[in-house]
């Protein structure tokens, strides 16, 4: 469902912005992990992924707008995934 929004919706900026911004709240709030907490914390880990790969469909769907040249569309495809795999 997130992919034909992302997709077919004019809302791909939003869906990309949101995720991102909610993304980072909930990595900020996981930073406060205790004994009492460890439960809510695991519950946003679960919610993490999932707004990550929001997040990346998102990223991925811009992508084949960068170049019309399939050479270059390769390169510009390797370079978002080793971002993406570094910064996971």
């Amino acid at each position: 469902i997130i992919g034909a929004v992302v997709d077919h919706t004019p809302y791909r900026l939003q869906v990309g912005k949101y995720s991102g911004y909610i993304l980072s709240t909930v990595k900020a709030i996981e930073v406060i992990v205790s004994p009492a907490t460890w439960f809510y914390v695991a519950c946003l880990q679960v919610l993490s992924g999932f707004l990550y790969f929001v997040h990346v469909v998102a990223t991925y769907a811009y992508t084949s707008e960068l170049s019309k040249d399939t050479v270059e569309q390769t390169k510009y495809n390797s370079y978002f995934f080793v971002i993406l795999y570094g910064s996971t």
